[in-house]
């Protein structure tokens, strides 16, 4: 079994990686240490949905713009943030979805 890493993701859930598959992860929901004592920064204007970076906001505002700027390089797809498009691009590493000109 490999070593286990861990990280936080932009909601404050902490992901552990580990084990024999690298790409799967295991939420274990705790704020990380640094956002415990915090409060959120920037609001939505549209839905007053609050984030701790202005970057995240922006990513957010993809959403209710349809704006879809980050491109997955091996379908047609694309995504409003780079998380989404991480997620996908993992589905593609782990055969579960079809490379474009692929065919099932």
């Amino acid at each position: 079994s490999g070593s286990t890493n861990r990280y936080w993701n932009s909601s404050g859930d902490t992901h552990v990686y580990g084990g024999d598959n690298p790409y799967m992860s295991r939420a274990i929901n705790q704020t990380p240490p640094n956002l415990r004592t915090q409060k959120p920064r920037v609001k939505c204007p549209i839905c007053l949905k609050t984030f701790m970076r202005k970057q995240a906001l922006g990513y957010h505002m993809n959403i209710h713009t349809g704006e879809k700027p980050f491109k997955c390089k091996l379908c047609p797809k694309s995504f409003p943030n780079p998380g989404t498009l991480n997620k996908h691009t993992k589905r593609h590493q782990l055969g579960l979805l079809v490379h474009e000109g692929q065919h099932m």
